[in-house]
């Protein structure tokens, strides 16, 4: 999640942060999938419940599919992950931009550390180290202003969201999704990774929809998915 960074007035400056920490993602896979309310309406996207509902017809007819309620959940994951991944051309732009005016508030706030400590000197007029207070005081006061406003502009898109290069950095999360709705419809059997097993092939059929014709976000074979996937989860 994105947030402008709280930089401390100090004698030294908070270092910029990575604000695009991808570290334990599988872990935050379950609080994807549930988080929507049952009664919420799926974000509007290429996945509807009636399209999971005809793939598992197909890919998954010999499970007990998933309550309607599941899937929503699941619905609103892959909408999530698709309008991340069609966003994240304009979304590395604005990060740049705003990786930039994190390094400036960086500067700004050595910049005023040094002026503190200049004020500190003997000789400096009392006029003059008021007007410095003043001056460090409405810099601490924009700095929470930014903290405090919520991005919610156009130019503002993909700061809120993870970046995703490649299916590497988010298919865990489709078949963890799947993997744990047919598990629970299914207390009696053991739902893996195979390559021909009902999560790798609705997994795939998921980035042939978010892939839209991009290699890079869909995997080469049924095969390849299912090794990453026994290798990583």
């Amino acid at each position: 999640m994105f947030q402008w960074l709280p930089l401390t007035f100090g004698r030294s400056a908070q270092h910029i942060r990575d604000m695009d920490d991808a570290q334990n993602t599988r872990s935050r896979t379950i609080e994807w999938v549930r988080a929507a309310l049952p009664d919420s309406a799926p974000p509007a996207g290429p996945f509807t419940v009636g399209w999971l509902h005809e793939k598992m017809k197909l890919l998954a007819a010999r499970y007990c599919h998933p309550p309607d309620h599941e899937l929503a959940h699941i619905v609103s994951l892959l909408n999530m992950l698709d309008d991340a991944c069609k966003a994240r051309g304009t979304a590395a732009m604005n990060r740049t931009r705003a990786t930039e005016v994190h390094y400036a508030f960086w500067v700004l706030a050595r910049f005023f550390d040094a002026r503190a400590r200049a004020c500190e000197a003997p000789d400096v007029d009392r006029q003059i180290v008021e007007n410095e207070r003043r001056l460090c005081d409405h810099f601490e006061i924009l700095k929470e202003m930014m903290a405090a406003t919520p991005l919610e502009l156009e130019m503002d898109t993909g700061l809120q969201t993870r970046s995703f290069g490649n299916w590497h950095t988010c298919v865990h999360w489709v078949a963890r999704a799947f993997q744990w709705a047919l598990q629970d419809s299914n207390p009696k059997k053991t739902i893996g990774f195979s390559d021909d097993g009902p999560v790798v092939r609705l997994t795939m059929e998921v980035f042939d929809v978010i892939a839209g014709g991009d290699s890079k976000l869909r995997p080469k074979s049924h095969g390849v998915l299912g090794q990453h996937l026994r290798a990583h989860l």
